[in-house]
């Protein structure tokens, strides 16, 4: 909320301005690539409470994954600003998508011992016989389905044709992710073992969250006499957490989404 409020404060700061000095609206299309990294966070199957598996410590819970890859962002932009000497001004309202997800899978195996749930031994006495390394899947998946941004910029001219400036705003997305989990049982001589993973099975969820983050951006634009711009930024973004709800005793850590982008933007100004 602090975020938002800050935003709106220096929003309506430079909508009064520009009444008073050369208003000028603005309409572009921007793309480029992003350089995206998602984190997600360390999770466990939820058998450290079972009754009929030994599971150790390190073994039960899975390290964090890290995935890196580059995708393409795209989309529109309507500007409104303001000049007063050499000094440039403006608020950019932008409406994006980024195309490409961020899937990444790992494998590792967790040593499972099968051991007695009561005195008659149904689910196995823990001898070597009832053990077994069971290979883990884990698969995470990102997507970013769309964005809105509200950057507050300001800058200077260089020249007549010239222009440098830099911005602060906030950024509103809908973001998916997806998290499976799955396993391969034992071989079928290993009948204690595979009886005791028979309630466990292979986990998929899925999450799908709106949230806000804050942005930075740092550009060169030039502007030719009939009023048609371009523009070369840098933006990085604040990372975000997207949680997936968890099911069966497994416990899901966040995925963190970590983006930095170059933008190309072409437009006019009326």
């Amino acid at each position: 909320m602090n975020k938002i409020a800050i935003t709106a404060v220096m929003a309506a700061t430079l909508i009064t301005a520009s009444a008073y000095a050369r208003p000028d609206v603005g309409i572009s299309l921007f793309g480029g690539p992003s350089f995206t990294r998602i984190k997600k966070g360390t999770y466990s199957y939820g058998w450290e409470n079972a009754t009929d598996l030994l599971v150790t410590a390190e073994d039960q819970r899975i390290k964090p994954l890290v995935h890196k890859k580059t995708r393409f962002h795209l989309g529109s932009c309507f500007e409104l600003g303001g000049q007063c000497e050499s000094v440039t001004y403006g608020l950019a309202l932008e409406f994006g998508t980024v195309l490409g997800n961020m899937k990444k899978h790992s494998e590792h195996s967790v040593h499972l011992v099968a051991v007695a749930a009561d005195t008659a031994g149904t689910a196995g006495d823990g001898t070597a016989k009832d053990a077994a390394d069971l290979p883990i899947h884990t698969t995470t998946n990102v997507k970013t389905k769309w964005y809105i941004t509200l950057l507050p910029k300001i800058g200077y001219n260089i020249s007549d044709s010239v222009n440098t400036y830099a911005g602060i705003g906030i950024l509103y997305g809908s973001f998916a992710t997806e998290s499976r989990i799955s396993w391969t049982a034992p071989e079928d001589n290993n009948t204690k073992m595979r009886t005791a993973l028979t309630d466990r099975t292979s986990n998929t969820f899925k999450g799908k969250k709106c949230r806000t983050t804050g942005i930075f951006e740092f550009g060169l634009g030039l502007k030719s006499q009939v009023g048609v711009f371009g523009r070369l930024a840098y933006r990085f973004q604040l990372p975000i957490t997207i949680k997936s709800s968890g099911a069966n005793d497994v416990s899901l850590g966040g995925t963190k989404l970590y983006e930095q982008s170059i933008r190309l933007s072409v437009g006019r100004i009326f």
